[in-house]
């Protein structure tokens, strides 16, 4: 497969993707419900309207990726922690319910309007990442309650 390929309407429950170049590729509207990427280029991808629930990401390369109005929940995100991972991508209207992120770089990720209910996020670097407009019930960090600890911070502050 090549950069900037164009999926549109497919439906690719499933499907396997290993050693492919995808960076620039354009998902809109597909069905990728259970598919697995491992050793995939997916720099400046987007997914549009697209379904990756219970997909398993492995030593991907997400950089720039953009993702929108997709369905993630159960999403799961392996990989090794090297600096242009994940940097810089955007997660909007996305629901992200139930992922799972370990040992990924999210360093300047922005999520907004996103559903983070019950995501786990272990051995992530989350600097300078902004969350905004979304839901957080039981995400944790660090083994801690989001919402808790932000809940904790405005009665201490107010």
């Amino acid at each position: 497969m090549s950069e900037g390929k164009r999926f549109e309407k497919e439906q690719m429950r499933g499907a396997k993707f290993h050693g492919c170049a995808l960076g620039q590729a354009e998902f809109d509207d597909v069905d990728l419900a259970d598919a697995r990427f491992s050793n995939v280029n997916l720099r400046g991808a987007s997914f549009t309207n697209t379904t990756l629930q219970g997909a398993k990401l492995k030593d991907v390369n997400l950089a720039n990726v953009s993702i929108e109005d997709a369905n993630i929940s159960g999403l799961t995100i392996l990989g090794y922690n090297i600096e242009e991972l994940i940097k810089g991508a955007e997660f909007d209207d996305v629901d992200l319910a139930d992922a799972r992120f370990s040992n990924v770089n999210l360093r300047g990720a922005s999520f907004t309007n996103t559903t983070l209910q019950g995501a786990k996020l272990k051995d992530v670097n989350l600097a300078n990442v902004s969350i905004d407009d979304a839901n957080i019930s039981g995400l944790t960090v660090l083994g801690y309650n989001v919402e808790e600890l932000i809940k904790g911070a405005r009665q201490k502050k107010g």
